[in-house]
Formats: C-alpha cells, sequence, structure tokens
C-alpha cells in the first residue's frame, strides 16, 4: 500500500476528526488516480487528489462536512454538470467522509487487512470486497539501507519524504529512528526483511558490501530492487567473489550496480537522488 506515511501524518495532525478525500476510480488523464488521499486538519491539507481549481474548490465545499458521506464525481473538462474546474480530459471519483481519530489508529493497526470504501463509510475487512474500491492495509514499499556513512544518510533523508518504511543499518549508534545497530551478519534476518523489499548497500568497505550480499542471498527472497555503491573495478571484484563462492549469477545479475541512475554529479546528495529515481522507476515499472 502507497499510503503508509499519508496515514501516519494524518494520525500525528489529527486532535478530534477530519474530512477525509479519497480517489476511488478514475479514467483517462485524471491528475487524481486512484488511491490518492488528501485529508483536511484544522484548516491544514495532508496529501493530494490532484491539485489545481477541483482541490481548492472540493476543500471549500466539503471542509466542514457533517457526518454524512459523500461521493462525488468529476469530469476534467469545462461544460460538463460534474465539471471539476481542470481541462486535463478525464474524470474521478472521490469519496468524502469526516473521519475520526480512533478511526485512524484503527486503520493504522489494522496491518494485513483491507480498508473498503462502501457508501455508507468506511469499513476495515479481512478480506477484498470487489464490488467496492478496496486497499491493503499496511506498508507496501520497505527499503533497507545497509551503512550509515554521508552516502547512506542522504539516500535515508531523501527516502525518508517518499511513502517507505525505512531501515537503516550500521554498527553506529548514530541517533535516527529507524537505525538497527550491530554487524550485518546479525542484523540481516527473515524476522525484518521480507520478499519484495529494496535493498541499497552503502557500507564502509568492500568486506562490508561482500557480506551483506552474501546474507541478502543466503534469504532466498525475491527483491524488488538491490543497489550496491562503488566503482565499476570494486564492482567486477565484489561479483567475481560472489561467484567464487557460490551465490548464483541469477541473484548478482539483477544488482543495480553501479548505483542509481546516471545523473549525479558524485556527491551524497545527487547521488541520493539518482537512487531514489531508479527506485521510483523500478517500482513504478512493476
Amino acid at each position: 500500500m502507497r499510503d503508509h506515511k499519508f496515514w501516519q501524518q494524518l494520525n500525528e495532525s489529527i486532535e478530534e476528526y477530519a474530512v477525509l478525500f479519497v480517489v476511488i476510480a478514475h479514467e483517462g488523464s485524471s491528475p487524481g488516480k486512484t488511491g490518492f488521499k488528501m485529508a483536511i486538519v484544522s484548516g491544514k491539507q495532508i496529501g493530494t487528489i490532484g491539485g489545481g481549481i477541483m482541490e481548492k474548490s472540493l476543500i471549500n465545499e466539503y471542509s466542514n462536512i457533517d457526518e454524512r458521506i459523500k461521493i462525488k464525481e468529476l469530469i476534467h473538462r469545462s461544460g460538463d454538470e460534474n465539471a471539476s474546474g481542470l481541462i486535463c480530459s478525464g474524470s474521478q471519483r472521490v469519496f468524502i467522509q469526516k473521519i475520526h481519530k480512533d478511526t485512524v489508529n484503527k486503520i493504522i493497526a489494522s496491518t494485513g487487512d483491507y480498508l473498503c470504501y462502501y457508501s455508507n463509510g468506511i469499513v476495515i475487512n479481512k478480506k477484498k470486497d470487489d464490488e467496492v474500491y478496496c486497499e491493503k492495509i499496511g506498508v507496501g514499499n520497505r527499503l533497507h539501507i545497509f551503512g550509515a556513512g554521508h552516502v547512506g544518510m542522504a539516500i535515508y533523508r531523501t527516502m525518508r519524504n517518499l511513502n517507505f518504511k525505512i531501515f537503516l543499518y550500521d554498527h553506529r549508534n548514530i541517533g535516527v529512528d529507524e537505525l538497527i545497530i550491530g554487524s550485518f551478519d546479525k542484523t540481516i534476518n527473515k524476522s525484518r526483511i521480507q520478499e519484495g523489499d529494496y535493498c541499497v548497500i552503502t557500507t564502509y568497505g568492500f568486506n562490508t558490501d561482500y557480506h551483506v550480499l552474501r546474507n541478502l542471498f543466503q534469504l532466498d527472497l525475491d527483491f524488488k530492487y538491490i543497489g550496491l555503491m562503488g566503482s565499476k573495478a570494486k564492482i567486477n571484484k565484489i561479483k567475481k567473489l560472489c561467484d567464487e563462492n557460490s551465490i548464483l549469477k541469477e541473484f548478482t545479475a539483477r544488482i543495480n550496480a553501479p548505483i542509481g541512475l546516471p545523473i549525479s554529479d558524485g556527491s551524497a546528495e545527487e547521488i541520493a537522488i539518482s537512487v531514489a529515481a531508479q527506485i521510483i522507476q523500478t517500482k513504478n515499472s512493476m
């Protein structure tokens, strides 16, 4: 699910209630895609359902909605009775509900269940209901950053702004909430790392890079992304060592190395942006 940060931010901001806007369907070139979310909390906006005059009009009209549920059809062309104010073509259907803090807490706590948007309100179900728009509750994108040096920390800061749950690994205590302290041999295990996760390797040396790769391979999981930082000579040496130690070539062939898209000037901050871009490219191509 791509909404982990949205629900977290809403939970941190809400005192009593908020007005929730969710795109439950879209067609064509709609700027608001199915699953996009926005909330208004004490005049503050969290998230977006497409932006522009459409969003402004909805906020003005529904910021003080009562307990009734509203489903709004919006057509993105002029002249239609349901015109959104945008002219980009396409359409979107927006679910609008006054939501209370205890409901937000239940959503955050219900990892693995489905949040379904019915005409009489949102309901947490154990199973998906194909008759209405439902989305799985939980964190769909999980990123593991091995190494909290200057590049690892730059990637951490960049990716925190995106919809990823981050796990940062290092032997040093650098005082961030997501940090897992210890040797890579001990901290890489299936209790934390799962199928479909994203992994970035930016450790402080050749040996630790190799140990991280070896330990990831031994988990026998299908990762969505593995990126390895280093020069071509270093990467070739690591791949040769992997081959000598029976780490399957199918595994090493999937490693993005050198890490990131070829757009940076070599600074930590631009490397981080290039890595974020490559991860987003991978995520959205699946």
